[in-house]
């Protein structure tokens, strides 16, 4: 309970993939593992069933691996010579009665130094909020899930609109160790896409039944 200071200071790899290297149509041969130095400083504070935090971040990148398409949409993963990623992630959660509620907003500035542009693909905002309980026998939940605007290519001319999505879920246990229950995301059906041209799915719906021993 109370307070906690954090500091993490350190180094990341990342090598490309089997596919990023050699996936035939969607690879590039010549691609160099991404190299970063990531620093970040976080405030926590937590009380009985409450927790809140904020973390302020900073990465440089060097050839970072990006995938992207030309106006002619052919696409392969590209090393952006020299990135910078910073941003403030605040996140949080409680009870109130029997419900628990977290979440979590995210605001960033995913940025290409070299050419002076935002990556492609990375929204400079994202969030999410979160609640779950049980009522009348049955354990539920809904979640909302929200991201900017986003630029689909490394020119930022190609515009990908921010979305906003609904998801819930229910279910209840009709046996000792048996559980059935209902999931339904992007409720209201909404229409996006993360990249431009690939549609994601609509609203979807899944029953479930769960068995423990």
């Amino acid at each position: 309970t109370g307070w906690r200071l954090l500091v993490n200071g350190g180094n990341s790899f990342k090598a490309p993939t089997f596919n990023d290297l050699y996936y035939p149509g969607y690879a590039n041969p010549a691609l160099r593992p991404e190299r970063g130095h990531n620093a970040d400083i976080g405030l926590q504070w937590s009380q009985d069933n409450h927790r809140a935090s904020a973390t302020i971040y900073r990465n440089e990148v060097r050839d970072l691996i990006q995938f992207v398409c030309d106006a002619s949409y052919n696409c392969a993963p590209q090393n952006v010579a020299r990135a910078r990623l910073t941003g403030l992630t605040l996140a949080g959660a409680t009870r109130l009665g029997g419900w628990r509620v977290d979440g979590n907003l995210d605001v960033t500035d995913p940025r290409d130094t070299t050419a002076d542009r935002q990556l492609a693909r990375r929204a400079k905002v994202h969030g999410a909020l979160r609640l779950a309980g049980d009522l009348f026998g049955f354990s539920g939940g809904a979640e909302v899930l929200a991201s900017g605007q986003r630029y689909d290519n490394a020119a930022n001319t190609r515009v990908l609109p921010g979305y906003t999505l609904l998801n819930l879920h229910v279910s209840r246990q009709v046996g000792p160790g048996v559980r059935v229950g209902a999931r339904v995301d992007n409720v209201t059906d909404r229409d996006y896409q993360l990249a431009y041209g690939y549609a994601t799915g609509g609203r979807r719906a899944w029953i479930t039944l769960a068995v423990e021993r």
